[in-house]
């Protein structure tokens, strides 16, 4: 195990250019790593859709960067001009420690050693390409997502300061949110039908479900982005009670302040489900194409999940019920 708490680190660049929750799954690492360097000044290098989400942690990150995608990368389409500026922009940034936490390191090793950090961690495979050998170490596959970042740092020598996923939230959110809706009103559960995958459980199930949960006295509140909006309609279609549709109306504050007063989510595997964990809020999730083994929170007794296979609406329900007693009893 390599120790570079005693390196001199003033500046340090954080390479992670995935969505929403893979932002979240990353906080405990990154609280991690600002304990071991509260004064070294941070940089989070992340898709522009994530920018929002990482500017609330002002704790652990002082600076944002865009990244303007690179071509082994599917998440986002390269443009080679704004690649070379970006990569200008980094060796120009005289970065003391640059971290590769993007995934396996395969596809993204080479680029984090193009920044021109003084020194570059992160993971790697065997077979890969291994910027050096004092600071990187074999990706930890199979292991759950938060455990696999906190191992990087624990291999680099800094302490581990909880896994506890956090989501901070302001006064406006929970402004904006009651303009929208009053949380304090009734209480309600959330329905999330929608993921970034195509690969979701079918939205008449989530019918089945908000209507079981509607006869236990909680108002349903759908939830989801704009482009959702057509299969939360299909969901509150096939309902026999009545649904609040807030699909395409919250933005991410406002969407956490929702859940935070939420007796209950029941969603696909998407970041949604990893905002629940953030914002405590019990929830069930039905994995349908991502690894539970991987992706699914630690706590499985406040956030339980089943995989497409063994969830019907019966399976979900009876997840969702325990949970219901369990925060009646707290």
């Amino acid at each position: 195990m390599a120790d570079i708490t005693h390196e001199p680190i003033n500046k340090i660049a954080v390479f992670r250019a995935l969505r929403l929750g893979d932002v979240l799954v990353a906080i405990p690492a990154l609280r991690a790593l600002r304990a071991a360097f509260p004064r070294a000044h941070i940089d989070y290098i992340g898709l522009p859709m994530t920018r929002e989400l990482v500017q609330r942690y002002t704790s652990y990150i002082d600076g944002y960067i865009d990244f303007p995608g690179y071509p082994p990368l599917p998440q986002q389409e390269a443009d080679p001009a704004r690649v070379v500026e970006f990569l200008q922009r980094m060796q120009a940034g005289t970065y003391d420690l640059a971290i590769q936490m993007h995934g396996n390191g395969s596809s993204t090793n080479a680029l984090v050693a193009l920044f021109g950090a003084r020194r570059t961690a992160g993971y790697a495979i065997p077979e890969g390409y291994w910027p050096n050998r004092q600071w990187f170490m074999a990706h930890p596959e199979g292991q759950p997502e938060i455990l696999q970042h906190l191992a990087l740092m624990e291999f680099l020598g800094i302490k581990n300061q909880g896994e506890k996923l956090e989501f901070p939230m302001s006064d406006e959110d929970q402004r904006r949110l009651k303009a929208l809706f009053n949380p304090q009103s009734q209480p309600y559960a959330c329905i999330h039908p929608g993921a970034f995958s195509n690969a979701r459980w079918p939205a008449e199930q989530f019918s089945v479900v908000a209507d079981r949960l509607a006869e236990t006295g909680l108002t349903i509140v759908l939830t989801g982005s704009e482009q959702e909006r057509g299969l939360t309609g299909q969901v509150a279609a096939g309902m026999k009670s009545d649904a609040i549709d807030l699909a395409g109306k919250t933005d991410l504050g406002t969407l956490a302040a929702l859940l935070r007063h939420s007796r209950l989510l029941v969603s696909n595997d998407t970041g949604v489900a990893h905002m629940a964990v953030a914002t405590d809020t019990p929830s069930v999730t039905i994995f349908t194409t991502a690894d539970p083994a991987v992706w699914a929170a630690l706590d499985q007794q406040r956030h339980p999940y089943l995989t497409l296979d063994w969830a019907t609406p019966t399976t979900v329900l009876n997840k969702a019920t325990e949970l219901l007693k369990g925060a009646h009893h707290e």
